[in-house]
């Protein structure tokens, strides 16, 4: 029945209802995003050198942060986490508006709280370093020395043509050489507003 249906639809119909559909899906994308862009609250991330591996790709920058790694024990079950659940963390933000220390890791969104900041994240991988050492040079036991690797769908950033190179070099140079400003939604959801270089905003992103 159905496909009597759709087969009685012209060619043409077919293509355009297809094309509208798409073009509905990239709209409601940017729409997300600009609302995020626009709403969100603001935050510096450090960036943090990227494997050598996966560097710069054409017009647009790899960014590897210093939140990428989060202590997995501060959620209460750390062993039932895998790849490709979702995970909120929570930073402080300083009175500069950057990203402090990580307050606080869950599986839910937690409710809002002042002068901090929920990032939504999606763990990529799971590392464990025994011989991770704490402040006072205390060995951490295997639970405290595990991190969970994170992605916030903000580790690219499209750039100008030929400014690339120079950004790779100040992301690998040292943590706060290359800073990120992003915005944070109420869900989580982060954005690249811009890329910051000595204090100044570069790459800015535009909201058309």
């Amino acid at each position: 029945m159905i496909t009597r249906l759709l087969s009685a639809i012209p060619v043409w119909l077919r293509i355009l209802i297809v094309f509208l559909a798409q073009a509905g899906v990239l709209g409601a994308m940017i729409a997300g995003k600009m609302h995020t862009l626009r709403t969100g609250t603001e935050l510096i991330l450090d960036t943090a050198p990227v494997d050598p591996r996966d560097i710069f790709r054409g017009d647009y920058v790899i960014l590897n942060y210093t939140l990428s790694l989060v202590p997995a024990h501060l959620l209460t079950d750390p062993e039932g986490v895998n790849s490709g659940d979702t995970l909120y963390v929570t930073v402080e933000r300083t009175a500069e508006g950057s990203a402090g220390a990580v307050l606080g890791l869950s599986e839910t969104l937690p409710p809002p709280a002042p002068d901090r900041v929920t990032l939504k994240g999606v763990v990529d991988g799971i590392r464990q370093t025994a011989l991770e050492v704490d402040a006072t040079g205390a060995v951490l036991s295997e639970r405290e020395a595990m991190r969970f690797q994170m992605v916030y769908g903000i580790e690219s950033y499209f750039v100008p043509e030929g400014e690339g190179g120079a950004l790779e070099a100040l992301r690998n140079a040292g943590i706060g050489a290359l800073r990120v400003l992003v915005a944070v939604d109420a869900e989580g959801t982060a954005a690249i507003k811009a890329l910051i270089v000595n204090g100044e905003r570069v790459a800015e992103e535009g909201l058309f």
